[in-house]
């Protein structure tokens, strides 16, 4: 469905009669009739029978079908699709049993539960407040399989939200971060063949990783893992330990409350570090050091926008702008320097509409100096439409802060707030100083 991606079903492109869906949602809605599309044919089998076919699958393995998988859907989500629905029937395998396990195409079907994001600055929900049926679409019935839901698409209640609260849940439903958990769901019924659903769930209700059948599982592979490596017997016991808080730490995250939940790029970059413990280099610490240090001397840090809902896309501006105003202001300054320099949101701490970022302020002048945390944040308000920058600092276990402005979601493309950056920073500092008096 997303066009152009590998590893992706395509609509055939055989007959312009490919499908019966009408183009507009309230149609979709109100029809009775059965919809359908036609798709190119994927020769393969499900991923759910390929793993009762194959037999049990290493974590090696389970790894690297999980990391294919992600990098696929890491595709998907830059066309600004999030699937939704990904369990192992939604999965097809195309594999030659001649052929090394590695050669195994994971091939993503069934977009009938995606959320497509149409790039539009506003969320309009008039049209689904006229008629609560359609309102209903949106909140009101769970969404996602009974292999793994998410959190993120349970019924909720909605008659009683603000507009504002509204677009927050619309955001949630829609959040990447529902694929990347739903991947964590297939790494974990790889690794211990264990459905993580309800039907699955102890008395407790403990999360799948935490049930005592899946920990004996997750236990076994490690052991099997390790034992192929053939490192020495004083290493065994420490690597062990080292892979079960590597996976283990994966599945709290990826079965967590959505507000914690790995982002996609987040998973990406745990895979490998998983990856690089199964498969360790024979160079000694210095050289791997060494060469690490060589490829980061060759990192190019570029500014580009990732792959972001619109939400995030909004934040995004703003922390380039505030970017620049951390930048403008040591030119005009240059007794101060930041530690940092950058505005990296804290994200995985936050709600759905507040940002923070924590930098020091570093000043040096005939041999004084000081260091001062000081806290960029963006607030997004209670109508859903302005958004609220300001300057903060924690002084003497007192957090004071400074507006910076209240801008509309049409300002952020052009956003400029290095003169209001500088005014409010020193006005900031100004105010801790006679406060300490």
């Amino acid at each position: 469905m997303s066009s152009g991606v590998a590893n992706v079903s395509q609509i055939t492109s055989y007959s312009n009669d490919f499908t019966n869906i009408p183009d507009k949602e309230k149609d979709a809605v109100d029809g009775k009739i059965l919809y359908w599309l036609i798709m190119e044919y994927i020769p393969g089998c499900t991923l759910a029978s390929f793993v009762e076919k194959y037999g049990e699958i290493d974590l090696l393995n389970a790894v690297k079908l999980s990391q294919q998988l992600l990098r696929t859907v890491k595709q998907i989500h830059a066309r600004g699709v999030v699937h939704r629905d990904i369990k192992p029937l939604n999965l097809l395998v195309k594999y030659d049993e001649k052929s090394p396990f590695e050669t195994a195409e994971i091939y993503v079907v069934d977009f009938g539960l995606a959320y497509i994001d149409n790039r539009e600055d506003d969320i309009d929900l008039t049209s689904f407040e006229e008629e609560e049926k359609y309102e209903k679409t949106h909140f009101g019935d769970t969404l996602g399989n009974r292999f793994f839901r998410v959190p993120q698409l349970d019924s909720a209640s909605f008659k009683q939200l603000t507009a504002k609260e509204k677009n927050v849940l619309l955001y949630i439903r829609r959040s990447p971060t529902i694929d990347a958990s739903s991947i964590c769901a297939i790494f974990f019924w790889l690794v211990t063949n264990h459905e993580p659903g309800l039907k699955n769930r102890n008395d407790d209700n403990k999360a799948p990783h935490q049930d005592e059948r899946a920990e004996t599982e997750i236990s076994n592979k490690i052991q099997q893992a390790v034992n192929q490596l053939g490192i020495r017997q004083d290493l065994i016991e420490k690597l062990k330990v080292q892979l079960t808080d590597y996976l283990m730490s994966t599945f709290d995250r990826g079965f967590e409350f959505a507000e914690r939940q790995w982002t996609i790029d987040q998973l990406e970059y745990r895979f490998e570090s998983i990856l690089q413990l199964l498969q360790p280099k024979t160079s000694s610490y210095d050289q791997q050091l060494n060469e690490a240090a060589q490829n980061l001397f060759s990192f190019e840090l570029i500014h580009r926008i990732p792959n972001l809902s619109l939400i995030e896309l909004k934040f995004h501006k703003i922390s380039l702008a505030y970017e620049c105003g951390k930048k403008n202001f040591i030119e005009k300054h240059p007794f101060f320097s930041w530690y940092d320099g950058h505005c990296r949101w804290s994200q995985h701490l936050q709600d759905m509409t507040e940002r923070k970022n924590h930098d020091i302020l570093c000043y040096q002048n005939k041999k004084r100096n000081f260091m001062l945390i000081i806290v960029c944040s963006v607030h997004y308000d209670d109508n859903g439409d302005v958004f609220t920058l300001a300057l903060g600092s924690d002084f003497n276990g007192i957090y004071v802060d400074l507006p910076l402005g209240r801008y509309s979601p049409q300002c952020l493309d052009n956003l400029n707030i290095e003169f209001e950056f500088e005014r409010e920073l020193i006005n900031l500092l100004q105010t801790i100083s006679v406060s300490k008096q």
